[in-house]
Parts: C-alpha cells; structure tokens; sequence
C-alpha cells in the first residue's frame, strides 16, 4: 500500500508536468511566424476552394 505522502508527490508532478506541456504549447503558438493554420488555409476551406471540382 502507498502512503498519503507519496500519492500527493506524484499528483504533483502530474500537474507541473500538465502545466509544462500547455505552457510549451502557448509559447510554440506564439512564436510560429503564422500560427499554426495560416489564415489564408482557412479561408480555401471555408470557400470550398481546392475540393477537386475545376474540372
């Protein structure tokens, strides 16, 4: 059987490590030159530009 102490310690780190994770994924959003989905990739989608009908 785990003691109290030990079941916290671990609940803790779990946490710091969530908190590291979100953390590095705001920073890397930040930094991304245009962001994670270009705007302009967006806006194909949303007017159907792309979908494979030129013919």
């Amino acid at each position: 059987m785990r003691s109290k102490k030990a079941f916290l310690g671990e609940d803790r780190l779990a946490a710091l490590l969530l908190v590291a994770v979100l953390a590095y994924g705001a920073w890397e959003w930040q930094q991304s030159p245009k962001g994670l989905i270009p705007a302009n990739a967006w806006s194909q989608v949303s007017s159907g530009a792309g979908d494979g009908d030129d013919d």
